[in-house]
């Protein structure tokens, strides 16, 4: 692959993490759905595995529902690697606020990987680790003793 076809796969790679957070942000399932995500999609957090843009969207469908306030994601500190099948690996650190029934703030790391298919960019697979989700009362100071 020529090296004006990679950097043009990397941009397009990380721009459909900002089209993520954007999409997140307004808990647009639409966008999400049609934009964002391949219909065969797979999701990973701490919790489960979510596979297919059904199984994908339910648990987005789900985590607004408890979370109806406003957030603000803010992606950061990429790392992206286009493959030999030219599929994007990307992994970031992605911050959140969040003003709901409580001040929530948080923090974690991102790994997507992203196909591009006619020059549209879109998550296949996703795996979200959250290392701090925490109220502004609560904090998030490390526990006496260092840990």
């Amino acid at each position: 692959m020529d090296r004006l076809a990679r950097l043009e796969l990397l941009e397009l790679a990380r721009a459909a993490g900002a089209r993520y957070a954007r999409a997140v942000d307004a808990k647009d399932l639409d966008v999400l759905r049609s934009d964002v995500f391949t219909a065969d999609a797979v999701l990973r957090t701490t919790r489960a595995e979510y596979t297919g843009i059904d199984d994908v969207m339910a648990f987005y469908d789900t985590a607004f529902a408890q979370q109806p306030g406003a957030r603000r994601h803010f992606l950061t500190n990429h790392e992206a690697e286009v493959g030999d099948d030219g599929r994007v690996t990307v992994d970031c650190y992605f911050f959140f606020l969040s003003a709901d029934a409580r001040s929530v703030i948080g923090w974690g790391t991102y790994h997507d990987v992203v196909v591009v298919t006619d020059g549209i960019a879109r998550i296949s697979e996703k795996t979200i680790l959250i290392d701090v989700n925490t109220t502004i009362e609560d904090g998030w100071a490390m526990p006496e003793g260092g840990g």
